[in-house]
């Protein structure tokens, strides 16, 4: 397979982060009028794998343009950090909408720039032939190591008094929040997903579905036993704490075989080529949901109608992906993902 092609599983489970969100933006449509205590935790997990699985699907795209041949690594240090930049500039100006959402963006924004280590070890890892199980073995501990420090860092430097909600602060003093003391998301507490997903390309897993299915749903499967076991699923955390990251990395995995299936199983294929194009347009169709949701939060209706709280979620959730897959389909990679790319000196969006 070529270095630069697609590869399908990572473009489904970037799509599914997004859907994801767009489900969570959304429930808050329901606050006043409620919905059944089993819908009410579907879509708690559903809010909760959003950012690390889009954690993840970045940590899996980075390894793999890392890998490519010819690369100049300066260059790609300095492109990556541009683009990071760039999108944490996004995320702080998706905030001035003042909408009910947490904004993610900018979170992510500098998980791309202090990623850049694992992202270039999961890369050698890939062209490294002969020294790839001394690398993967590196990097597989590195992956291990995150996840068992990055709750402790966090207690340690950014304790529960010292959180601060994602985007109240706004500006560039938003980097400390967004990296380490954010509420909902911090930088620190993704990078242990950022570094599973390069781990995952660097095993090729990503580019086998079936191999992604039959590797991942064991460890998925014990995971789900152990946490239902011990009532984790329904208990409430301290978001980035060992507990809530088990959690999380228990829904991440889940999502994962998901998207192989996805990716795998003839019967359902038409709908993970769907996904895979949301996948593509992610971050124009993440600005999109916000533009809209707007609006949306101005329906007086919702806030006493079940009826009508529907109305905005499905408005909110299928009109922009029509529109995004319309726009993949017709016009080619999103425009948000053409201005990156361009800013970034990479020419063109794929």
């Amino acid at each position: 397979m070529s270095k630069t092609a697609r590869v399908a599983s990572l473009d489904v489970v970037r799509g599914l982060a997004i859907v994801c969100m767009l489900i969570a933006h959304g429930m808050p449509f329901f606050w006043t009028t409620g919905v059944p205590e089993g819908l009410a935790w579907l879509t708690g997990a559903i809010n909760d794998v959003a950012s690390p699985l889009f954690g993840l699907a970045m940590g899996a795209a980075a390894a793999l343009v890392w890998s490519r041949p010819g690369l100049e690594p300066a260059r790609r240090v300095l492109t990556d950090t541009a683009r990071g930049i760039i999108v944490f500039a996004l995320g702080i100006l998706l905030v001035e909408l003042d909408t009910w959402v947490a904004i993610v963006l900018h979170v992510l924004g500098v998980l791309m720039v202090i990623g850049i280590p694992i992202a270039a070890l999961g890369g050698a890892a890939i062209r490294s032939g002969s020294r790839r199980p001394t690398l993967l073995g590196l990097l597989a501990t590195v992956t291990v190591a995150s996840f068992v420090l990055a709750p402790w860092i966090t207690r340690v430097l950014a304790p529960t008094e010292q959180r601060r909600p994602n985007g109240a602060l706004g500006g560039w003093g938003e980097i400390w929040v967004a990296l380490m003391a954010g509420h909902s998301y911090r930088a620190v507490s993704l990078l242990p997903f950022f570094a599973l997903g390069a781990l995952l390309a660097a095993t090729g897993w990503l580019s086998r579905p079936r191999h992604l299915v039959l590797r991942i749903l064991p460890i998925a499967v014990v995971l789900v036993i152990g946490y239902v076991a011990t009532g984790g699923f329904g208990g409430m955390n301290l978001s980035g704490d060992h507990v809530d990251q088990a959690r999380d990395l228990t829904l991440v995995l889940m999502a994962t075989v998901l998207a192989g299936l996805l990716v795998a199983w003839r019967p359902v294929r038409g709908l993970g080529r769907i996904v895979a194009l949301l996948g593509t347009v992610a971050l124009s169709l993440y600005a999109l949901q916000l533009l809209i949701l707007r609006p949306l939060m101005e329906v007086g209706a919702w806030q006493t109608s079940v009826f009508w709280g529907w109305v905005c979620m499905l408005t909110l959730v299928l009109v922009p992906s029509a529109v995004l897959i319309g726009w993949r389909r017709f016009l080619g990679p999103g425009p948000l993902e053409r201005m990156v790319a361009l800013a970034t000196g990479k020419g063109h969006a794929s």
